[in-house]
């Protein structure tokens, strides 16, 4: 709970798509995604 918060990425959609319900997965990118590195901890499953 003490990390700072990182810049949000920008998202990218393909420009060349103008009807919302033909977006696919390879239509949407995220650029320069940052994360901060895992905690360690124990899990009991």
């Amino acid at each position: 709970m003490t990390r700072d918060p990182l810049p949000l990425p920008p998202l990218k959609l393909n420009p060349a798509i103008d009807d919302l319900f033909v977006f696919r997965f390879e239509d949407i990118a995220i650029q320069g995604y940052e994360a901060h590195p895992h905690i360690p901890a124990k899990v009991a499953v």
